[in-house]
């Protein structure tokens, strides 16, 4: 008797770990356990929680915009929907390259408009927008963030010094999580 109940005790303790373990953890988040936007969205959020924008005025909406990619932009939206960041409403607003970008706390901006967004992106360095895209080489050129993709995981890449530049607070646990490079 005793030897059943330990036998069906380990079965039980097995299962539940097999279920543990098939639940995917936002952080290591795997490129097959969601399309790219949705996951690229949820990155997006979470760097908006972890972020301080010390001029911007308590209660005013974090303005979250993306330029060139209308899917991540409807994932975006679908993802802040009733949230909030530190007593502040979200609005996701879809922009060009040539929009009037200086409104936008976060800037999401496509690979496929960063090539031409050169002289645009000198012209925000100091302005207080979180820039981030998924662009290689974002971040060591003139973004703050710069999300990649390696061993099937989306992960990313954080410029301090460009979002001190930005007068923006990167939290810690932000940058424990990335992979810090510079100018």
């Amino acid at each position: 008797m005793i030897r059943l109940l330990r036998l069906s005790l380990l079965v039980l303790i097995a299962a539940l770990i097999a279920a543990l373990i098939a639940v995917p953890d936002p952080a290591r988040a795997h490129i097959d356990s969601g399309t790219h936007s949705d996951l690229k969205a949820a990155f997006l959020l979470s760097f908006a929680k972890f972020t301080e924008w010390q001029s911007l005025a308590p209660g005013t909406p974090l303005v979250m915009c993306v330029a060139g990619d209308q899917r991540v932009a409807n994932a975006l939206a679908e993802a802040v929907r009733e949230q909030r960041v530190r007593d502040r409403s979200l609005q996701v607003q879809e922009v060009g390259s040539d929009g009037f970008l200086e409104a936008c706390n976060l800037l999401f901006i496509s690979t496929s408009l960063i090539q031409n967004a050169g002289p645009l992106l000198a012209s925000l360095k100091r302005l207080p927008i979180l820039t981030v895209s998924d662009s290689q080489g974002f971040a060591r050129s003139s973004g703050i963030i710069e999300l990649y993709v390696e061993a099937g995981r989306m992960r990313f890449a954080v410029n301090p010094e460009a979002g001190s530049r930005a007068g923006l607070g990167l939290s810690s646990r932000l940058l424990n999580l990335a992979r810090i490079v510079g100018d």
